[in-house]
């Protein structure tokens, strides 16, 4: 079960064939980098199964069984590494001090300014835009969230001119389905943006459950800055309401899975 581990660059080629190097090496990078590990964890996919692999290598004036027993040491140590509790999974503190879930969790009410083709929709449309409760599809991802509802249309709906798009336009392609542009959206568009989600709902909107039902509401551009204000003020305020979590070793359960120990000395240093 020995084996080396690494990569080989293509350049490598070059220690075997007479082959022209005309590229100038400006990084430095290793041809090739390989290391002998002491333990190897192979992932059956099919099986759904890991296999640990520790070589035997007997060292000078140990003997092949030595060796052997070291090696099945090695493995067992490795195996209960992953039956340990992960970091992630220890257990929850009462009056640990965590900061209760945000309020936009709960939000159903996202509020909107008008979009910069709106007045391409008639007042009726507009007004029944704001008056559909929308669902959220599961068509969605980082790029954009498409809703499920009535269609809108607009004049000239798919002859507009192309134009840069902003995170949280409310786009009205061609089928009339309104979809919400997210992080990830493309940098311009030519679908009419019928509104634009105010940025203190943009989370809100993002994490709305696949299929939960929401409105929008049509702000003025002053509630959409005070908006804005309280929730920067209350981004910035996070940090001063955490505070350092103090448990008593002995009764901490998983207290082998902490990193006790950040550093080590000799005792030979001279003291300062």
């Amino acid at each position: 079960a020995a084996c080396l581990i690494g990569y080989m660059g293509y350049d490598m080629v070059r220690f075997m064939e007479r082959l022209p190097s005309a590229n100038p090496d400006v990084l430095g990078v290793p041809d090739g980098v390989f290391v002998r590990p002491t333990i190897t964890a192979i992932f059956d996919r099919v099986e759904d199964l890991i296999t640990l692999v520790t070589p035997v290598r007997p060292r000078a004036g140990q003997s092949a069984a030595v060796a052997y027993d070291l090696a099945c040491t090695e493995l067992a140590e490795a195996l209960g590494d992953f039956e340990r509790t992960l970091p992630q999974r220890r257990e929850r503190v009462d009056g640990a001090g965590t900061l209760p879930p945000p309020a936009y969790l709960a939000q159903r009410e996202i509020r909107i300014l008008w979009g910069p083709q709106a007045e391409a929709f008639e007042a009726a449309e507009r007004r029944r835009f704001l008056e559909t409760e929308f669902r959220v599809s599961g068509r969605r991802d980082r790029m954009a969230a498409r809703l499920e509802g009535p269609a809108f249309f607009a004049e000239g709906q798919l002859t507009g001119l192309s134009d840069a798009v902003s995170l949280g336009d409310v786009q009205i392609p061609g089928d009339g389905a309104p979809l919400v542009l997210l992080a990830d959206r493309q940098p311009t568009g030519g679908y009419p943006r019928i509104a634009t989600v105010i940025t203190a709902d943009l989370a809100a909107f993002a994490q709305l459950p696949t299929g939960a039902a929401f409105r929008f509401r049509l702000v003025e551009e002053a509630e959409a800055l005070a908006a804005l204000a309280a929730w920067r003020a209350e981004l910035a305020g996070i940090a001063g309401r955490l505070r350092a979590l103090t448990r008593e070793p002995h009764e901490i359960r998983d207290l082998l899975s902490y990193n006790l120990i950040d550093g080590v000395v000799s005792g030979e240093e001279e003291r300062p």
